[in-house]
């Protein structure tokens, strides 16, 4: 087996089993059986050197499919506004907008907003299990700052209540679990960690990528000898074939003597093949994170008909678990025990499924004027205002109001 390359001298004692020859750029190499590949043709596509990629959390955030995950994740939390409701008797509900989980939603603290804490927090539970802040309270025990804090978390053993050791300064707090709001991925274990594995073979992949085709440094074909080739030979074969085309595979007609056949690799064949080994390993990422393709990028399966579907879709399966454990973490660390009984907080979603502006107004069309929807609800969804004496709802057309029989009031 012989292994050349012109920036290093030729090896004293030449092993040769092959009689395939590969021109890249400066270099000759001997690729042995094309069936069975040689520990030189490994090291061509696995060199470690060329091949090393970050680990942990740099890791994540420079694969392609992790970050995008990560990036989709953490900014929609942020970006969807929070609302505090509070249920009437009659089932009605009033917005609270002045409420602290409210206001703290919309500025976390002086120098972070709400927006900028949920992003960062989320991406910190992506990345490391959890997204940990402290909570602020004035004198009278009303929340009026948030921040975000790393900490150490601990179990009693006697309640399994969950503690919070924070380094300060150099000395210790124990914050209890109303005093943290605690936004956890599955289990604490952080989907970048878990996903280590195949992010670094998406890297690694990569890697290999940029190097096989970096300038045109996949070949273009294979020079095959019909008899043994040492290291002299093959660098008098280079030599003589960039004098021929220029150090140009794609230049013009070389003839090189001694019964060597000129064999062109398929450029469409190796891309295609790399590129469908890119796209499994790309699934493979965005499964640990519950992404769909088409959502991180990934378009083979997409169409111009399914967006508005493949929104619910992100929603349903990837956003709303997420915005759970966030309206729960605010709930306990923001709440009273007595506010839990009819105030709850929640993320407004409907930005990520409406539908166009024409068949938006074909639904209130349809269902303001009757029983289903007043005016004013329909205003709100569209967050205009109220206007007066629009809270009525209508029976069916061919109904008498006066013998309908309320809700609730039995036969």
């Amino acid at each position: 087996m012989a292994f050349w390359d012109r920036r290093k001298p030729a090896p004293p004692a030449v092993r040769e089993t092959s009689h395939a020859w590969l021109i890249e750029g400066g270099e000759v190499r001997s690729l042995g059986s094309l069936s069975s590949p040689t520990a030189e043709l490994l090291q061509l596509f696995t060199d470690t050197a060329s091949t090393s990629v970050p680990t942990g959390t740099r890791a994540a955030l420079t694969c392609s499919a992790s970050y995008a995950a990560i990036r989709l994740i953490s900014d929609l939390a942020g970006e969807l506004p929070v609302h505090v409701f509070r249920r009437g008797s009659d089932g009605d509900r009033e917005r609270l907008r002045d409420h602290p989980a409210e206001v703290l939603m919309r500025q976390a603290n002086p120098w972070t907003s709400g927006a900028e804490l949920r992003r960062e927090m989320t991406g910190s539970a992506l990345l490391d299990g959890r997204g940990l802040a402290k909570v602020i309270r004035n004198r009278r025990g009303v929340p009026i700052e948030l921040h975000q804090i790393g900490a150490t978390v601990e179990t009693d053993k006697a309640t399994q209540e969950p503690r919070y050791r924070v380094q300060i300064d150099g000395t210790t707090e124990v914050l209890g679990y109303r005093d943290v709001v605690d936004v956890r991925a599955l289990g604490a274990e952080a989907p970048a960690k878990l996903a280590a594995e195949a992010i670094q073979t998406a890297l690694l992949l990569e890697r290999w990528g940029k190097k096989l085709f970096a300038n045109n440094g996949r070949p273009s074909g294979l020079l095959i000898f019909k008899s043994k080739v040492d290291a002299d030979t093959a660098r008098e074969v280079r030599e003589r074939w960039d004098e021929l085309t220029g150090g140009d595979l794609g230049g013009g007609p070389a003839v090189i003597g001694g019964g060597v056949e000129y064999v062109p690799l398929s450029f469409n064949s190796t891309d295609s093949q790399f590129l469908e080994n890119r796209r499994h390993q790309t699934l493979d990422v965005l499964r640990f994170f519950g992404i769909s393709p088409t959502a991180a990028g990934e378009l083979q399966d997409a169409s111009l008909n399914n967006s508005e579907s493949q929104a619910r879709q992100l929603l349903t399966f990837t956003l709303s678990p997420w915005l759970s454990r966030w309206t729960e973490a605010l709930s306990r660390c923001l709440l009273t025990p007595r506010e839990r009984l009819d105030t709850y907080i929640t993320f407004e979603t409907k930005a990520l499924t409406s539908a166009d502006l024409k068949a938006t107004m074909e639904a209130f069309r349809q269902a303001v004027g009757g029983p289903w929807t007043t005016p004013n609800e329909a205003r709100e969804r569209l967050d205009m205002p109220r206007v007066e004496n629009g809270d009525a709802l209508y029976p069916p057309q061919g109904t008498n109001p006066a013998t309908t029989t309320p809700a609730g009031s039995g036969d």
